[in-house]
């Protein structure tokens, strides 16, 4: 033992530059604690709306999945996925209502503790404020021991406002099969469970940090007993920092077994906007710099792929003069930057496409991948807008639009829609099919601040859904804002007028509507 001490004592001269954590400033990031059961009929709609949000935001939205309160309760075979921690957690909070959600334990002015309908927003709101500290983890198992042993490393870009900090460290498990009470697919005996809280490492609210000034970094180790009913491979750990009991700076997830978020580079954009209008033959060159910040020299494997982009479409990338169209390998010295041009070309087919670079560190298999997504629209002249969950509904829009022979259709999610209108990139763009359904916000001020813009500029917009009116009504319930309601009424020129009770139940159609005058 004392050997392999001397020789440990060796090993970090050479890896002094290596760090689990950016010194760079950063946003926050987005913990989602989705609090949910598996007797709760509308919790598989949260999971699907989490998930979502997960993958709209590689990177930056980290979700726990906290069984408890009285849908977590299980009756018979039903499993048991509540926790001492998740009790707690959901008892503090005040939760009574589920699905509920919890994005960085912040003060949103809807409140903490928000309905499925609000995620969207408060991830988006959380992932613009600054966070003054930067996280990182790395997690190993140990067969002797049978227990996971993690390293968390923090490092403070900027003073801390909430003076001491608190480090969390819990474990969450995938794919464990189960009951789940669905209300909108029927019930499911054999629900794939993820995103399931089994533990913490840290107390419930934290392990103090006190030294929380600009230029302080913080390292600290944890260890966690596997439970013999866990399944290593589906385990991941997850680390956050914040306040006591309150707002949370960022979090980090990795596999638990092997997982780290080691830092190999830094890969940014210098296009401007992630977003573009493309033309036919016309290219689209976006800039990138790479940078080694391994502490040694490094090769790096380079791709670019598309799996949505027409066939007449081509993409490629360019290092040093070199244009490649498959994967390379490139060398970067230690701490030099190294340019790369991603070239997108449209054809003549009308579309819209993302295209991902990705950089790896050859040395570092379980390393993070480093990613920037480019979305290119062409062509396009009638765009039908999904909000999400509204998907299934889609087709009756590209049915319609094909049946009227309109070559210039495609469609898109919200998200998307609202970064190509932000970016000015939707001009060749005449109509605007807003594919609401039965879904909450039904509008949000993010999507008014572009649909506004749209028609001002002379677009025209067409609306389906289901609530619309009542979600702008200003009952307690609805998520309507000052915003989405002024949009209602002045854009849309619509008033909300309640059904009444079940009892109302006839139609009088007005003799002199153009639309039903004539309907007999």
């Amino acid at each position: 033992m004392k050997q392999l001490y001397a020789l440990l004592m060796l090993i970090p001269t050479g890896l002094m530059a290596q760090s689990l954590v950016s010194t760079s400033p950063q946003n926050r990031t987005a913990l989602l604690e989705d609090f949910t059961g598996v007797n709760c009929g509308y919790c598989p709609e949260g999971h699907v709306i989490a998930h979502d949000l997960a993958d709209a935001h590689p990177g930056e939205v980290v979700v726990v999945g906290v069984h408890a309160g009285s849908f977590a309760v299980p009756s018979g075979s039903q499993p048991d996925f509540r926790t001492p921690e998740g009790t707690t957690i959901n008892d503090h909070f005040g939760v009574n209502s589920y699905p509920a959600g919890i994005v960085d334990r912040y003060p949103f002015s809807g409140g903490i503790v928000q309905g499925r309908g609000a995620w969207e927003g408060m991830v988006n709101e959380a992932l613009e404020l600054p966070s003054p500290v930067n996280i990182g983890l790395e997690s190993s198992y140990n067969s002797g021991a049978q227990q996971l042993d993690i390293t968390v490393e923090l490092f403070y870009t900027s003073d801390s406002p909430g003076g001491n900090d608190y480090i969390h460290v819990l474990v969450k498990e995938d794919h464990l099969t189960g009951w789940q009470t669905d209300y909108g697919n029927g019930n499911q005996p054999n629900y794939d469970h993820t995103e399931v809280m089994r533990a913490y490492a840290t107390p419930v609210w934290g392990d103090e940090v006190t030294t929380t000034t600009a230029g302080s970094s913080v390292t600290r180790t944890y260890s966690l007993a596997v439970n013999a009913a866990w399944t290593l491979a589906n385990l991941e750990v997850v680390a956050f920092v914040g306040e006591y009991q309150g707002q949370v700076y960022q979090a980090r997830e990795v596999m638990a077994d092997g997982g780290t978020t080691l830092v190999v580079g830094e890969l940014t954009s210098t296009a401007g906007s992630a977003f573009q209008s493309g033309s036919p033959g016309s290219g689209l060159s976006l800039g990138n710099d790479l940078t080694n910040l391994l502490g040694a020299d490094e090769d790096y494997e380079v791709s670019l792929a598309s799996a949505d982009a027409p066939g007449d479409w081509t993409g490629t990338f360019s290092v040093g003069g070199m244009s490649y169209n498959a994967p390379a390998t490139i060398n970067i010295t230690d701490g030099s930057t190294e340019a790369i041009t991603v070239d997108i070309t449209p054809g003549n087919t009308v579309g819209i496409a993302t295209y991902t670079l990705t950089v790896a560190s050859t040395s570092n298999n379980n390393a993070p991948v480093l990613v920037q997504e480019y979305h290119v629209i062409s062509g396009v002249t009638d765009l039908v807008v999904n909000n999400p969950q509204a998907e299934t509904h889609e087709p009756i829009y590209e049915g319609a639009l094909s049946a009227a022979n309109q070559l210039g259709r495609a469609k898109t999610s919200r998200n998307t829609f609202l970064g190509f209108g932000e970016a000015g990139a939707l001009t060749d763009v005449l109509n605007l099919y807003l594919n609401v359904s039965w879904t909450f916000p039904s509008i949000t001020d993010d999507v008014v601040g572009v649909l506004e813009d749209f028609l001002d500029n002379g677009g025209n917009l067409f609306i389906a859904g289901q609530d619309i009116g009542w979600d702008q009504s200003g009952d307690a319930n609805a998520y309507g804002t000052a915003i989405t309601q002024a949009f209602y009424s002045d854009y849309m020129h619509a008033t909300y007028i309640a059904d009444g009770s079940t009892a109302n139940s006839s139609v009088t159609f007005e003799a002199g509507d153009l639309v039903f005058g004539n309907v007999p």
